[in-house]
């Protein structure tokens, strides 16, 4: 349900400058957006900056760890 949200705010507003890809290229720019439900998605986001240096990564952090969101940026 989110994703379909996200998907419509952006091409509302940038209609055609984006599309869905489920494994983007190393050199492409892409942005992932990654839920923060645990500790180790942490690292996962971390790998993510790793593999993809180009991108944007937008963490959704869960509210019950929002204290982990500072030290991990």
């Amino acid at each position: 349900m989110e994703k379909q949200q996200m998907i419509a705010w952006l091409e509302e507003f940038l209609p055609h400058t984006f599309t869905e890809c489920k494994q983007p290229s190393t050199q492409e720019v892409a942005i992932f957006v990654y839920e923060i439900n645990h500790l180790f998605d942490w690292v996962k986001v971390k790998r993510l900056k790793k593999n993809y240096p180009n991108s944007i990564i937008v963490p959704i952090v869960a509210v019950h760890l929002t204290y982990s969101a500072g030290m991990a940026i």
